[in-house]
């Protein structure tokens, strides 16, 4: 979703005179009421209450401002902050939680040109020019200098997350990801991968764009709960997990035995003990997926059962 910035700039001033701090609008917030402590930034679309952690994408807070979104218009009725207190009176936990804080686009983003370094990097990876577009991969030069950056996008094109990947090797963090957003609440890719029947799900991003279009990440080792749900929600007819080979007694079967208890078709990608998708390449991944992936049933899951008894 797109804003007109100007126009829901105008609609936020109705809830009071905003404290501006950068990009940031500060007001009094209508949920603990704590004074100026409400943020919210319309470049980046989201809000946060540094008191009461209420936080998500300002759309929520803008719907019950009567901005209406199909056309970028604002209701230009007034609204106090006593009003839209009133209007999230009632307002069910699960519904002010849809749309949790995203994190936007980092202000250090910018567009990989060809011959850079970032370009050259990422081509020695196996990833393409289609790639880089398709997946709006950029690179920093301040704080996230030498940096790759590979966001993740909702169907609407807002940026939910990002990694941000040291390509030279000399940095103390190899990766960085946005303070104060948490990577449990996303799946990366999902937005691509939502268009196949079947989904490949691996850690890092770049094996992900490696893995195929029906990939997605989950930039680390771990995947929550809150992620599985999305997965399935999406209906995906199989499941494919393919994390690094270093995990596929560990992290990689556990996550294939709770895809498996909700009934779902799920395969192992038995993925050899140093490698990832990224290192194997799109040929010899594919083959490894297509000859030699394991179908996770009753045996594997009593087999997962014995070993957490050891």
């Amino acid at each position: 979703m797109e804003f007109n910035l100007q126009q829901v700039e105008e609609a936020l001033k109705q809830l009071g005179t905003p404290a501006s701090s950068g990009q940031e609008y500060t007001f009094d917030c209508p949920f603990c009421g704590k004074e100026n402590h409400l943020y919210i930034n319309p470049m980046k679309g989201k809000y946060n209450c540094f008191k009461c952690n209420n936080g998500g994408g300002i759309k929520f807070l803008l719907k019950k401002m009567g901005v209406q979104f199909d056309e970028a218009q604002v209701n230009v009725s007034t609204v106090t902050v006593d009003d839209l207190k009133s209007r999230l009176k009632g307002i069910d936990k699960d519904e002010k939680k849809i749309d949790p804080v995203k994190a936007g686009l980092p202000d250090d983003y910018w567009e990989i040109l060809p011959d850079t370094e970032p370009s050259h990097y990422l081509l020695s990876r196996g990833l393409t020019w289609e790639d880089i577009k398709l997946y709006r991969i950029g690179h920093g030069f301040t704080d996230l200098n030498q940096r790759v950056i590979f966001p993740a996008f909702d169907d609407d094109g807002e940026c939910l997350i990002y990694s941000a990947r040291d390509y030279t090797n000399n940095q103390t963090l190899r990766y960085k990801t946005p303070k104060g957003i948490s990577k449990s609440e996303f799946v990366p890719y999902l937005n691509i991968a939502r268009n196949y029947e079947t989904v490949i799900i691996c850690e890092g991003a770049i094996s992900a764009i490696i893995a195929g279009r029906n990939a997605v990440a989950t930039y680390g080792k771990g995947f929550s709960l809150k992620q599985i749900e999305q997965l399935l929600a999406t209906g995906f007819k199989e499941y494919y997990v393919a994390f690094d080979g270093d995990t596929q007694e560990g992290e990689a079967l556990k996550l294939a035995f709770t895809l498996w208890r909700r009934k779902v078709t799920t395969y192992l990608i038995p993925i050899p003990q140093k490698d990832d998708p990224a290192s194997l390449g799109r040929e010899e991944f594919q083959r490894i997926k297509n000859e030699k992936s394991v179908l996770f049933n009753d045996e594997a899951a009593l087999k997962l059962r014995f070993q957490s008894l050891l």
